[in-house]
């Protein structure tokens, strides 16, 4: 019987490049949202954009890294445990941010959101060592 699932390579592929395509939403929502529209997120209102476009800046970077570990999944495992380290590191902030600081729901759903998209590389990553064995 076959899988309905793609083959593991392609599977992490496809994963990494949808988690780089969500980076790069966040990455120009951050850099292009008037400072009032943070506001209909949970958060406080904006005076300062700086560190929104720092962040912004941040997800871009970080698109760019999933996106190259997902279009070269076989030279650049680095990138992926890189990947793997960044949503794990990212779920620990927000977490911790939304439970010790101040809850606000998006970061909250963003914890959620970047726990998801870490194990879901993970779980792709461990397939692929698999058959690559």
């Amino acid at each position: 019987m076959t899988s309905p699932l793609p083959p593991p390579r392609s599977r992490l592929a496809l994963i990494l490049w949808l988690v780089a395509l969500h980076s790069a939403c966040v990455g120009v929502g951050l850099l292009v949202l008037p400072g009032a529209a943070f506001e209909q997120f949970g958060y406080s209102p904006l005076s300062e954009r700086f560190f929104a476009a720092q962040g912004g800046v941040f997800h871009l970077i970080m698109s760019a890294i999933y996106a190259l570990a997902g279009a070269r999944v076989d030279r650049y495992e680095i990138l992926i445990l890189v990947s793997i380290g960044a949503k794990c590191a990212a779920t620990v902030f927000l977490f911790a941010y939304f439970f010790f600081f101040s809850a606000i729901w998006m970061v909250l759903l963003s914890g959620i959101g970047d726990a998801l998209m870490g194990v879901l590389i993970l779980a792709a990553w461990m397939a692929y060592r698999k058959v690559r064995a």
